[in-house]
């Protein structure tokens, strides 16, 4: 299964380069602001410094590819953090499907400030059906927005090495995720665990399963809360564990 997932988020970046699937596509980055990168005692460790470039390097192919074929950016920053980071801004320069989000809570679809519903709005509105998704950290903010987009109907490709832990004291990259940390639609989840970016042609078998129209803003069923990430996992882990105990 592992294998099928990473040939799958391989091939889904190569069909960024075609234009039948390119509007059904938006490259999400999420907090890469100086605020969490500085407030880590650490940063200033040659390791750390090695994995903040290596994830902005690979984000930075990531803005290139989506300009390259008209695929709408989300830049989502947290408030009061600072601005996204200069190598990320300079290289999205005035790219007009390039769109900057604020939000005031770990997940990017929560509705504090009504944050969420715009963002659900503007996908919506681009008929946006599958994210790629990268961004800090990987463990908060970034796991939080994985869960939300699950949660509103979205079809998930985390590049785990567009994705970074700044809280620890030896950062995380790449970071990897266990579909055990997704709590709803896991299906629709999928995990780069490669990274690079192959030449791998387009097959008959992927364009069909990238053609799926079954994702998107018009199946989104429930409102996520201010705190989705802990009612999720209340819901669908400590109350089953608890029914089954007790039964």
């Amino acid at each position: 299964m592992k294998n099928y997932k990473s040939f799958f988020i391989i091939l889904f970046i190569q069909v960024l380069c075609s234009l039948s699937f390119a509007q059904n596509v938006a490259l999400v980055i999420i907090d890469m602001q100086p605020e969490f990168v500085l407030r880590n005692p650490h940063h200033g460790l040659l390791g750390n410094l090695e994995k903040l470039g290596r994830v902005l390097e690979r984000q930075i192919e990531l803005i290139r590819i989506a300009k390259k074929n008209g695929i709408p950016i989300l830049l989502i920053e947290y408030n009061s953090a600072g601005n996204t980071l200069d190598e990320l801004r300079d290289e999205i320069g005035n790219y007009e499907k390039a769109t900057l989000f604020t939000k005031y809570q770990n997940g990017m679809f929560s509705n504090v400030r009504n944050v969420g519903h715009a963002i659900r709005g503007f996908l919506k509105k681009e008929g946006v059906t599958d994210l790629v998704i990268a961004g800090a950290n990987g463990g908060k903010c970034v796991k939080c927005s994985i869960n939300g987009a699950l949660n509103s109907g979205y079809r998930v490709w985390a590049d785990s090495n567009a994705i970074i832990d700044l809280n620890y004291e030896a950062y995380v990259l790449p970071y990897k995720y266990h579909l055990e940390e997704f709590r709803l639609n896991i299906d629709a989840f999928n995990q780069a665990e490669g990274g690079e970016i192959f030449d791998t042609l387009l097959s008959e078998e992927g364009s069909e399963f990238l053609s799926n129209r079954g994702f998107g803003a018009e199946i989104y069923v429930e409102e996520p809360s201010a705190h989705a990430c802990g009612a999720l996992l209340r819901r669908h882990v400590l109350e089953p564990f608890q029914r089954f105990f007790s039964w």
